[in-house]
């Protein structure tokens, strides 16, 4: 039994392997197209909408934008005098907080008010700068700090935009193209708010080049994380988790801080971000994670800031990446799961496997693409993103291509069917009124020779050549083969054996000594066809007993399965085949043969011993 067992294993992956391999091709296709950077725009879709999907948060009131507005412009002007930047800078720091960071370039002085300014850069420390000083624009120039600030006090306001102008990615560190080792605004604001917690900015753990503030450490974008393929993962990069919700931080005016239009505790011990939102100024990106319209660069810092003071000490997730290597077993085990449901289906026991409608497995893969697209959805509401796009495609791809390939063949193979099952039921026919009507119509006609038949007796005989010619009919029936196919092999070849020897066959008559060891065999890779003629050979060994071993006495049908391999044997002791004598190869032979070579086996008829006939069919279990 464990033998057979493994034989049915290896039998169904063999055919398995058949109907997988273009399945296969398509994953390995999605692997490759993803390998090449082509799936980037679809994978950075996906997450941008996932983002913007997510759950409402609450507004984090510890980051406060002051927004310099166009009414402020109307009445100041533009750009900002230094003299209204030292008012408000004094204003805000009247009321604590624990750091301001002025999100407008300030490396030449705007009159009037240089030296009120200059006074606030040098008198103030909690006060921090921009700077842009990492990635150069079009034309390679950089902007320099404010130069009374140290560079303690000083911050990067560059923003890293990937290949289609939106951002996702935070650079927060990096070493500066002159030398030397330089933060952005968005972690100078945070370090200087932790600071006052008690956590200290240090090094990583697992990773030395890492940032880590106390217990959390923030991991590095590497090259192939998430969506990304190749991209410059160059300084200290960390994926931005954009906070959500229509209202993300208290947002203030100029005029509303001049005015006093605003509450002293919204200032005291925060974060406040002095920056234009005015939309003549343009200080703008595109962030289609966070707001389908144009986001503020100023909002873009309070991001930032907030994204680190939130994870740190509201454990908010920082998004994660799979490995790449666990990436592409997630991609082929979802192409894998495709296939398998490509292949559901009902199956027939005909040889042309005929299947049934594809909607429900049109239907099961729908509900499994939405729940693997819900999947992706809750990772990354959990701080992972995997990939959702290439994993889609390798589980609809392959599905889809298993179902077409399966159908296709089917269809290939009913039309070579139907080509077949003409000449078999010729053939069927054929073995029929051979194995029965003609013989009994010889037996009348040798009788009518050498007997002289009386009337009666020859009507007896032909009413048994009706019931044959009935039974020929019957036995060619489809359903009459569906139902051969469903049933066991042994007991189809012992119903032929018992239903064969009723016959009047002048060999049967003198058997005293009949012994039928028909014994289970596996069959579950035979087809109804092949079950339908392994009956068929037995019937017309049983006949050609009937009708040429006159003088046997005995009759041995023997089937069993041994070594991975099965056999049908009839054996008989009378007149037989003599050693010398050349077999005339006839229908009955030929078909034996036929059957042979379709179930990989042999068939032979040799002499017994010490007389009779011995005619075998072997095949191995589970080759056809």
């Amino acid at each position: 039994m464990k033998a057979g067992f493994l034989k049915k294993i290896q039998w169904s992956f063999k055919n398995w392997q058949q109907f997988a391999l273009p399945g296969l091709s398509i994953v390995g296709l999605v692997v490759l197209v993803r390998l090449s950077g082509a799936l980037q725009m679809l994978e950075w879709g996906a997450f941008d909408r996932f983002m913007r999907y997510r759950p409402i948060e609450p507004v984090d009131r510890r980051v406060v934008i002051v927004g310099v507005t166009e009414e402020d412009i109307r009445h100041v002007g533009y750009p900002v005098p230094d003299g209204e930047l030292a008012q408000l800078i004094t204003k805000l720091n009247s009321y604590k907080p624990r750091a301001i960071g002025l999100d407008i370039f300030r490396d030449l002085p705007v009159q009037p008010g240089e030296a009120e300014l200059v006074k606030i850069f040098k008198t103030t420390r909690n006060v921090i700068g921009i700077e842009k000083s990492i990635l150069p624009d079009a034309q390679n120039s950089i902007v320099n700090p404010p130069p009374e600030l140290p560079t303690t006090q000083v911050g990067f306001a560059d923003v890293i935009l990937d290949r289609d102008g939106n951002v996702r990615r935070s650079l927060i560190a990096s070493p500066r193209l002159n030398g030397g080792y330089q933060f952005s605004l968005g972690l100078r604001l945070a370090e200087a708010y932790l600071k006052a917690e008690g956590i200290e900015i240090d090094n990583g753990i697992k990773d030395k080049n890492a940032i880590r503030f106390g217990t959390v450490e923030f991991p590095r974008l590497q090259p192939h994380d998430g969506g990304y393929i190749g991209v410059d993962a160059g300084g200290n990069q960390i994926l931005m988790n954009w906070r959500s919700g229509q209202k993300r931080f208290p947002m203030f005016s100029l005029k509303d801080i001049k005015t006093n239009n605003f509450n002293a505790d919204a200032i005291r011990d925060r974060i406040v971000i002095i920056g234009m939102v005015a939309a003549s100024v343009k200080d703008t990106l595109t962030a289609p994670a966070v707001n389908e319209d144009l986001v503020e660069g100023v909002e873009y810092q309070a991001h930032s800031t907030s994204q680190i003071i939130s994870a740190v000490l509201d454990g908010r997730s920082l998004l994660q990446v799979l490995p790449d290597a666990w990436e592409y077993v997630l991609i082929i085990f979802w192409g894998g799961a495709g296939i398998a449901i490509g292949n559901i289906r009902r199956r027939t026991n005909t040889p042309a496997q005929e299947r049934d409608s594809p909607i429900p497995n049109l239907l099961m893969m729908t509900a499994i693409t939405i729940s693997l697209v819900a999947g992706c959805y809750g990772l990354l509401l959990l701080g992972w993103w995997v990939p959702v796009i290439p994993t889609i495609f390798a589980f609809v791809g392959a599905g889809l291509v298993t179902r077409y390939i399966q159908d296709l063949r089917s269809l290939i193979e009913q039309r070579q069917l139907m080509l077949e099952q003409r000449q078999n039921t010729l053939d069927d026919a054929f073995n029929a009124l051979h194995n029965g009507p003609l013989q009994t119509l010889a037996g009348i006609l040798s009788s009518l020779r050498t007997d002289g038949l009386e009337p009666q007796v020859i009507g007896v005989k032909l009413e048994s050549l009706d019931r044959e010619l009935r039974q020929v009919y019957e036995s060619l029936r489809p359903e009459r083969l569906a139902k051969q196919g469903a049933a066991p092999l042994h007991e189809l070849l012992y119903e032929v054996y018992h239903n064969t020897l009723q016959r009047d066959f002048a060999g049967f008559k003198g058997l005293k000594i009949k012994l039928p060891n028909i014994n289970p065999v596996e069959d579950f890779y035979l087809t109804a066809e092949h079950k339908h003629e392994l009956s068929l050979f037995l019937e017309e060994a049983l006949c050609n007993v009937g009708k040429h071993a006159r003088d046997a006495t005995q009759l041995r049908v023997i089937c069993k399965q041994e070594n991975g391999w099965c056999s049908l044997r009839v054996v008989d002791n009378g007149a037989g085949i003599s050693p010398t004598q050349t077999i005339v190869e006839q229908g009955g032979t030929k078909l034996a043969k036929s059957l042979a070579k379709k179930l990989g086996g042999s068939f032979t008829r040799s002499p017994n011993t010490p007389k009779g006939t011995i005619c075998e069919l072997t095949w191995p279990v589970g080759k056809t």
